[in-house]
């Protein structure tokens, strides 16, 4: 039965992969920063965010790689802003359809709280 449980939810994740590629859906949002209690400033591919929120010209997500994969390039649609990322960072609490935009400071991430947002992967990488 474990098993069987553990198929069905790879195949809805491979859902959820095909759907984002093809039309983009819905994800929810939150914000973080490199200068949070116990963060490193490194991503979980390596790269220094210390300074930085972008990366390659691309704004930095954090994702479940299992939905979007890591180097992927999405188009990201916020209430707040529209613009093109690199997802080159995971987080304990990014699973399924939850992304982290990474924000300069504490005060950006607290102040654009957590909301709705519309990802379409324009560039995924396997």
């Amino acid at each position: 039965i474990a098993e069987e449980k553990e198929a069905k939810r790879l195949l809805e994740l491979e859902k959820k992969k095909k759907e984002a590629e093809s039309k983009g859906e819905k994800f929810n949002a939150s914000y973080y920063t490199a200068k949070c209690n116990g963060c490193t400033g490194i991503t979980a591919t390596g790269i220094d965010i210390r300074k930085t929120i972008y990366h390659k010209g691309y704004r930095v997500i954090a994702t479940d790689p299992r939905v979007i994969p890591l180097g992927s390039i999405v188009k990201v649609t916020t209430p707040h802003e529209t613009f093109e990322a690199i997802a080159i960072d995971t987080g304990g609490a990014i699973k399924g359809n939850k992304v982290d935009i990474l924000v300069s400071n504490k005060k950006t991430a607290y102040s654009l709280g957590r909301h709705s947002v519309h990802i379409k992967i324009i560039k995924k990488v396997e």
